[in-house]
């Protein structure tokens, strides 16, 4: 049961996303089994990579473990899943959706989504990889004192 080693708020956030991310899938399901419904769902689930990565680094500050490579490695990994999440958000889905609604006929071109939310999510995941970034590059610098 190494579930309940965790803290709580590290277990709080992950069921959130177990919760949310099972209602998203369960909303898709009830609206169609067709292939473009369920395109939607890859940058879902990027981002609840990120929440899930980023409920170790709280579980940690929880713990009062100080900031170390686990922290860092979390932060890392959700930054990348959010930056993802925003590549699939703008460039992948609605490039697939539109190749499946037309059968496949027309290759030439994308679709791009460019709303403010998946632009808000990938500077989040930006803004979050320079904070790991030095975050790394503080501890390297404080270990050269000790």
């Amino acid at each position: 049961m190494q579930f309940m080693n965790q803290s709580a708020s590290a277990l709080a956030i992950r069921g959130a996303v177990i919760v949310i991310f099972g209602g998203i899938v369960l909303k898709t399901a009830m609206n169609g089994a067709s292939a473009e419904t369920w395109i939607v769902l890859i940058a879902p689930a990027f981002f609840v990579a990120a929440m899930w990565a980023l409920s170790n680094v709280f579980g940690r500050i929880d713990d009062g473990v100080p900031f170390g490579a686990a922290m860092l490695r979390s932060l890392k990994w959700a930054s990348g899943a959010l930056l993802l999440g925003a590549f699939a958000a703008i460039i992948l889905q609605p490039s697939l959706i539109y190749l499946m609604a037309n059968g496949f006929t027309e290759m030439r071109g994308v679709r791009l989504d460019w709303s403010a939310a998946n632009l808000m999510l990938a500077s989040l995941g930006f803004a979050l990889l320079l904070i790991a970034r030095r975050g790394e590059a503080l501890k390297a610098r404080l270990e050269e004192f000790v």
